[in-house]
Formats: structure tokens, sequence, C-alpha cells
């Protein structure tokens, strides 16, 4: 696990900008820095050992290939059996190792035979045409961002978006509908970043770039190793009617599967558990095969609604395994806020960013590098709310997506200017190709909506966030429930296994019984997320914080919101605290603390 960074083509970058690009992604990679360059090129990456501990070091070179990669290849000694069983002899038991092999043998097409997660860059100078190759998973676990500069004749890249800004010197402007995106979704999605030059690679794609070596200017084509239509892992989506029991069964003996690939490795791994189905499993599962699993869960101190932590010892003990409590200090919060939105790159308004990043910076702190959490069950077998109210109790698509919400549309219309809103008013400004993709997946079946959320949605809005908050103490994060056969097998199986009108992840439910208690397994299912209504109330330090960002001169300079209708936001949440006011209010702060820190040109 690593991050990694590069450039091809015209681009002039002094040694300064390189070392300012390679301090800025340290976080990510503390165990050791390097680069490779040639002419018109150059790739680096920072390190972070987990396999092959004295022999991994960044960037891997052979035959003329150099290599950057960012991730974990749980097949790795497959894949080093197969190299050597035709000749190759690859020193070092490193996974990453193995890429300038698989590339050599096998061409662009090597990431077909890639199990794991990943970001790899590829300088391919065995011909005048110098190419850079670059792909990544197939559900964009470990991002890219890059920068194509048509006019000057360069490609750029890097695993967070913040250290592009070293890299080029473009301008910095942003695109204005970004702001609506962002309160509609909690997150920009799919390529879009907010700043107009920045984007962000797809799930599943590779980009090529060939340098023309009379002018080194940059050509550029994508590809998607993955597309919408076998997004779920099964490339023709037909149904294996095997019986609700089978199912269940085999599910279970893949996730154990997974959950023993992801428990190898040369440093300790140990367990996000929040109490709820996904991680309590995940738990049990990991106990059948170590006897030395640590769990860590994060909670508040004081007095809060929706208090998880019980139900996480409970499922530990009932485990037989070793429980950590992580309590962060809501007074501490104000602290915390511009650190994570510094580490997100991208705003994203999840309220337990904080949470998240709190709890792997303890993580760091008690000697782990690697975690195995839950991320992807909700999304793939069907355990949001909103999933059952949209089929069985016939939820309009416009109520959807307010749940998907930051801010609901009613509010946001109130919330804008004049000039902002007319400004929503042209073409291409409304999120309407996502809207429309709700509109479409709601008439066609469980499945389709599902799928939505597991291809417009969840790269961006929640493995962006686990991706940038964990490594940014160094934590490399796995993810059972994002593997591609864990993903295949969720689409041979008939949508009622998932949902019925009375249960959401029913085979989930089914897989796991006699391997939790009833306590777990008969709960509610409720969200992870921080309690900001109840924290957020009159002379807390919290609303004290949010209060002040939302009253500044800067936030009212932004020429984006109705002032009297922030106040009276301020001000209802001051007298009578609800969700919806708190989450708007969190949402506009960390949009401004953004702002304040990556300074964006911005005019409307």
């Amino acid at each position: 696990m690593c991050r990694i960074f590069g450039f091809i083509g015209n681009l002039e970058c002094s040694e300064s900008a390189i070392e300012q690009v390679k301090d800025s992604l340290l976080h990510g990679g503390p165990d050791q820095q390097g680069i490779r360059e040639g002419e018109s090129w150059l790739i680096g990456g920072n390190r972070l050992a987990i396999q092959g501990l004295e022999t991994g070091s960044q960037p891997y070179f052979a035959n003329g290939i150099s290599v950057v990669f960012n991730g974990e290849l749980y097949n790795h000694r497959e894949l080093r059996s197969k190299l050597t069983s035709i000749g190759y002899n690859i020193l070092g038991t490193c996974d990453g190792s193995l890429i300038p092999y698989l590339y050599e043998e096998y061409g662009e097409d090597f990431v077909q035979l890639l199990d794991g997660m990943y970001s790899i860059a590829i300088i391919d100078g065995r011909t005048e045409r110098t190419k850079l190759i670059i792909s990544i998973d197939h559900y964009s676990i470990k991002p890219i961002y890059f920068v194509h500069d048509h006019d000057s004749g360069f490609f750029a890249f890097a695993s967070e978006m913040e250290p592009l800004q070293s890299l080029i010197i473009g301008n910095r402007s942003i695109k204005p509908e970004f702001i609506n995106e962002y309160f509609s979704f909690q997150s920009t999605l799919g390529v879009s970043t907010p700043f107009s030059e920045v984007n962000y690679m797809l799930p599943g794609s590779q980009i090529v770039c060939s340098l023309n070596p009379l002018s080194n200017n940059v050509e550029r084509h994508n590809q998607l190793t993955s597309t919408t239509s076998n997004y779920l892992g099964n490339e023709d989506k037909k149904k294996l009617y095997r019986s609700f029991k089978e199912s269940a069964q085999e599910l279970k003996h893949l996730l154990s599967d997974e959950v023993e690939k992801m428990l190898t490795a040369d440093v300790p791994v140990c367990l996000v558990t929040s109490g709820g189905l996904d991680s309590s499993f995940l738990t049990a599962l990991a106990a059948e095969h170590s006897k030395e699993i640590e769990t860590f869960n994060i909670s508040y101190k004081g007095n809060w609604p929706s208090e998880e932590r019980h139900f996480a010892k409970e499922v530990s003990d009932y485990c037989k395994v070793n429980y950590n409590q992580v309590e962060l200090d809501p007074n501490e919060i104000p602290e915390l806020i511009p650190e994570v939105v510094k580490s997100m790159g991208v705003p994203n308004a999840a309220p337990h960013c904080i949470s998240t990043y709190a709890l792997f910076k303890e993580i760091k702190r008690s000697g782990f590098k690697v975690a195995i959490t839950g991320e992807g069950a909700d999304e793939v077998f069907g355990g949001y709310q909103r999933f059952s109210d949209l089929f069985y109790k016939r939820q309009s698509v416009e109520s959807y997506l307010d749940t998907i919400s930051a801010i609901p549309r009613d509010l946001r219309l109130n919330l804008y200017n004049k000039k902002y809103t007319d400004l929503l008013s042209q073409p291409n400004c409304e999120p309407q190709h996502q809207i429309e993709l709700v509109r479409s997946a709601s008439k066609m079946g469980i499945d389709s909506i599902l799928e939505f959320d597991q291809v417009e949605r969840f790269p961006y809005y929640i493995l962006r966030r686990v991706d940038h908050l964990s490594m940014a103490h160094s934590v490399e994060v796995r993810v059972p429930f994002c593997q591609k056969a864990v993903r295949a097998i969720a689409g041979t199986i008939p949508e009622e296994y998932k949902i019925n009108e009375s249960q959401s992840k029913r085979i989930l439910y089914e897989a796991s019984k006699g391997m939790l208690p009833r306590s777990i397994l008969e709960r509610k299912k409720q969200p992870f997320t921080l309690p900001i209504s109840s924290m957020m109330r009159n002379r807390s330090a919290l609303f004290g914080f949010i209060e002040e960002v939302l009253t500044s001169t800067d936030f009212a300079s932004r020429g984006i919101y109705n002032l009297e209708y922030v106040n009276n936001l301020i001000r209802s949440q001051s007298n009578k605290p609800s969700d919806v006011t708190s989450k708007a209010l969190w949402s506009m702060m960390v949009l401004e603390v953004w702002f304040k820190y990556f300074k964006p040109d911005f005019a409307i």
C-alpha cells in the first residue's frame, strides 16, 4: 500500500516541486520514497510496507519497464508461481515486484489476472514512443486523480488531489455547479472533482498515454476494463436459482475465504467493528482463522443516542477476540475538522468522516498498518432502508434522492441566492445524469437501484473517504465485501434473497446464523454516523465552531447563499435542533473549510 504520482509530456517541474509532492504524500507511504525518471516522464512512489518488507522498494524496474503501485494483490503467490513456471526470475516476496513481469508477458490486459485493490502506473520505455499506462481496480478502492493539459501536452497523476497542485501550474478554477452536486449527493461523483482541470479515474478503467518523440506531446485514450453492464460481477446477469439456504452457505464460505486472504500480511492486521451485522460477521469469520484478532470500535465521550459500543464489545467477547475501545471527545471535533477536510481533498458531507479519521489515528497509534472493514455490504446486498422504501412503500424518486443528499432539494432551493439559482437554470448545471439513472433504475427492480448505488455513488462518496482518511494515518483498509467474487455471487441470486418487505440484507443474516449473538441478528439496523444533531446544540463547541464559520465574511463573500435563510437555520438549530437542519449546517461548514484550505479561483 502506497501513494503514487508522476507525469509524462511537456511538464517542466523543478526538483523542489517533486520534493513537495513526495512530502505531501508521506502520510500514505512513510517507509520508503523513490522516483524514476527519463526524458519527459517521471513516476514516484511513497511506500507503506505490508508485504515483503525488506524487498519491495519502489519504483520497480525490469527489462525497460518501470512501475509504481498502490494496493494489494491477494493472489500474488499464484501469479508468482505462474510467472516462474514460464521462466521469469523474480527477486523478493513483495506483491508489487511481479507487475513489470506481468505487463511484459500479458501487456495491458495483465490487470485481468489481478485479485485485489490497486492503482498501478507503468512506464514502458522499450520503444521510441514511451507509454504511460495507469490502471485502477474494479471499484476504485485505490483512487487516481489526473490532469491532461492538451494545450501544453502533458498528463499528470497522483493518489490524492492536493499533490497535483504542486505538479502543475495552471488555473485553480472550479465548476460552480459542483456546489449543488455536492449538496445533492454529499460528494462529487464520477470523473468530476471541484477543480475544472482535475479529473478522477473511473472504477475499472485504464488510461494509456503515448509520448510523441518529435513534440513530447501526449496522446491519450481510455478504456474500461469493467463496464456498467457487468458491474455486479456476473457478465450475463444469469440468475442461478439455488435455494435461499444454499446461497447463504455459499456466501458464507466465500466470505470466509476472502477474509482469510486478507488476514495474510507481513504486519499485524486488525478489524474495525461497529456492532452492526456486517463488521460483526467479518469478526466472527476472522476469529475462525486466527486466535490473535484485535477489534477496534469508536464511540463518543458522554451519553449520546444510537450508542453501539456495547454491541461491538458483545460480538468481540462472543468471538473471543481482543476488543479495543476508542473514545472521541466531542469538544475535540472542531480541531479535527480542518485536518479531515484537507485529507479528503474533495468535500464530503458525511459527519462520520471525523470519527473515521480519529479511529484510524488510534489504530495506527496501537501499532497496526492493516484493518479489515465492512464497507460494501449494504450496497451489494441491499442494506439501506431507502432501498426497501423505494420498492415496497412506493417512495417517490424525489424522496429517494433526498435520502442520499446532504441537503434536501426544497431546502436547497431556499438556501441559494438568486444569482446562484439562475446559474443552475443553465444547461448541464443540474446533476441530471444521476437523477435520470435513479428514475430509470426505480422502474427496473431492486438490482438496478443497487447497481446505481455501486456504480454511480459508492466509489466516490464512501470508498474515497475510507481510503483517504485511513491512509492519512498510514493504515491500509481491506474490504472483503468489495471483492469481485462477492459481487459476482450477489449478481447470481434473486432479488428477494436480498430484500423483502420486512427485512433487508436477508442473505447476510442467514449466512451469519450460529456465528453471532441473537442480539446482533435481531437488532434493528442503524447507520454508522456522528450524532451531530445532538452534539450541535447551543453553547456546544461544535455549534460555536459552525456558527463562526457560517457567519464569517469569507462565507458571505462566496455569492452562493441566501444569508438570511442561513441565519434562520442557525437560529432554528439553536432553539430546536433537528437532523435535517444540523446536516445542512454541517455540509455548508465543510464546504467553507474546503474553500479556505484549497483556495480555488471562484466567482459567480
